[in-house]
């Protein structure tokens, strides 16, 4: 099922099958995300909250696996709603942070396929 998505081949399918399985260990999108640590850090102290870097804790298999399929997405589904994200984060932010914020998008939809059972639909 991970295998229709574009960018994702039979390589990251299988590792990202075997490394978060079961999903119905995370019981929503947000928390798959940072179980890969595609979740930026947060830090309150009183009234001051700090956004930071994400964290270096995580999985690193899963992160590196969502992150490298983002420029094989974009080159395989142009006209996709994740490829328009990254379009218009790169010109904002810079391609790395992009990537990983698309990262996390994509995370979010690979958790809605697997607990709904359907395939990409682009």
């Amino acid at each position: 099922m991970l295998n229709t998505i574009p960018g994702i081949g039979p390589y990251r399918g299988l590792l990202l099958a075997t490394e978060r399985t079961p999903i119905t260990r995370f019981p929503t999108p947000a928390h798959l995300a940072s179980y890969a640590g595609l979740a930026p850090s947060t830090r309150r102290s009183a009234l001051r909250i700090t956004h930071g870097p994400i964290p270096a804790g995580a999985n690193r298999r899963v992160r590196g696996a969502l992150v490298a399929a983002i420029p094989s997405h974009v080159k395989f589904a142009p006209t996709s709603a994740l490829s328009a994200y990254y379009s218009r984060l790169k010109g904002r932010l810079g391609w790395p942070t992009a990537r990983v914020a698309t990262a996390r998008r994509l995370a979010h939809v690979i958790y809605r396929m697997l607990h709904t059972g359907e395939t990409w639909r682009g």
